[in-house]
């Protein structure tokens, strides 16, 4: 096993779901966040040790984060402006979404919020007085910019230096379409003037940010979670669906051609519980939960897993999340029950062009399972800059980092 250490982060006692999880672009922080609204950090070159909890000075001047933490994401590295000395040391900005539509930009150096806003609701062409729901974020390459996505099903695209919203990403592929008609939960911004969003319409769509319309669009992939990446060379899009098969799949990023289906189980680990979300089980997943509710027809009203009983007392093994190491190496996927990283250099030789997509199993490289450290959902990943260490988030204060030794 290539990442044989286990760490896990303390989270007190209250356990609360944890849905956002980011490193610096130095290697030095770890956050994570989730339910209760705290964003915690640990000091990821002394064996990931807590810090003193994230936004506590923001708190004293009443700049806090007041709901869920959907999503967290650090400013690329060497980006745009430098806020302080501290920023120069990497510990940049860090984008925090709360899942009513907090939109923060805390700055760890000095410890203050620098933006604190309300993202509204786009509907009809216009932005309303309605507060957005939030769950992706994407930083631009050069750290100038930021999109979110939520329940409004509209990218909108930020100016860091202006504070500002500046483009809402509404149109479709075709004259009069709409891009995207459920909403978003899943963002990348993988070169400049290219973002790819996906979500609960079971559509994948690459905007071109100048021209401020959808360029392109993938069908199938169903994403209840951060559950898209791209591959540090641009060339292949990784899918993770909330759904028993084909959960993870390889698509050829410039044409939307599927590579390859890598295995993963379909069901649950025999005996496990089927809610994957929270303490009792058969108790409900919490209403605003923005992470792993499951539609099971196109247009259907969302149900938890915990409704559902299998034949065999096993629940469907989902997919959430799914990110790539910096490397471009390892692929790190979690889900219902399992959260495993593997080594698609060691995976099976794809098929010929001719052929349909195989399905391929690369060498697992690190994982949690359930009597090995998983028992619960991990909904939201994130790598070390270096590749070396993966942090795996998700219910019932699920936090811990798979690391080399």
């Amino acid at each position: 096993m290539q990442f044989p250490r286990v760490v896990t982060l303390p989270q007190g006692a209250a356990n609360p779901d944890m849905l956002a999880a980011a490193a610096s672009s130095d290697g030095s922080l770890l956050v994570v966040g989730g339910f209760d609204g705290e964003l915690r950090e640990y000091n990821a070159r002394n064996g990931f040790s807590p810090f003193s909890t994230c936004l506590n000075s923001a708190r004293t001047a009443g700049q806090y984060l007041r709901s869920s933490i959907s999503y967290a994401a650090f400013k690329p590295h060497g980006a745009a402006q430098q806020f302080s000395k501290a920023a120069q040391s990497g510990r940049s900005m860090l984008l925090v979404l709360g899942s009513d539509g907090d939109v923060l930009e805390y700055h760890h150096g000095s410890q203050c919020v620098v933006r604190g806003a309300k993202e509204r609701t786009y509907a009809d062409g216009v932005l309303t007085d309605e507060a957005n729901q939030l769950f992706a974020a994407a930083w631009s390459p050069d750290g100038a910019r930021y999109v979110t996505g939520g329940k409004d099903a509209t990218p909108k695209v930020y100016d860091e230096d202006a504070k500002v919203a500046v483009r809402c990403l509404h149109d479709g592929v075709e004259d009069g379409s709409r891009g995207h008609t459920a909403s978003i939960q899943s963002l990348r911004w993988p070169s400049p003037d290219v973002i790819v969003s996906g979500g609960w319409d079971y559509t994948v769509l690459v905007w071109d940010v100048r021209a401020a319309r959808a360029q392109r669009r993938l069908y199938g992939p169903y994403l209840c979670g951060d559950g898209l990446d791209v591959s540090p060379d641009c060339r292949t899009l990784a899918t993770a669906s909330t759904r028993a098969k084909d959960q993870l799949e390889l698509w050829d990023f410039s044409t939307f051609k599927k590579i390859a289906t890598v295995q993963w189980p379909s069901l649950a680990p025999a005996g496990q519980p089927l809610t994957p979300f929270d303490g009792a089980p058969g108790a409900a997943a919490p209403q605003d939960t923005p992470r792993a509710q499951v539609i099971p027809e196109h247009g259907a009203a969302p149900e938890s897993p915990s409704t559902r009983v299998a034949d065999d007392a096993r629940g469907d093994n989902n997919l959430f999340c799914v990110r790539y190491s910096p490397s471009g190496r390892y692929l790190a996927a979690g889900g219902s029950y399992d959260f495993r990283i593997f080594d698609m250099m060691a995976a099976s030789p794809a098929a010929p062009a001719s052929t349909d997509s195989p399905v391929v199993t690369p060498v697992v490289a690190g994982e949690l399972q359930p009597g090995g450290g998983s028992p619960h959902a991990v909904f939201n990943v994130a790598w070390g800059p270096d590749s070396s260490w993966c942090a795996a988030v998700g219910a019932r204060g699920l936090a811990k980092v798979v690391a080399r030794d």
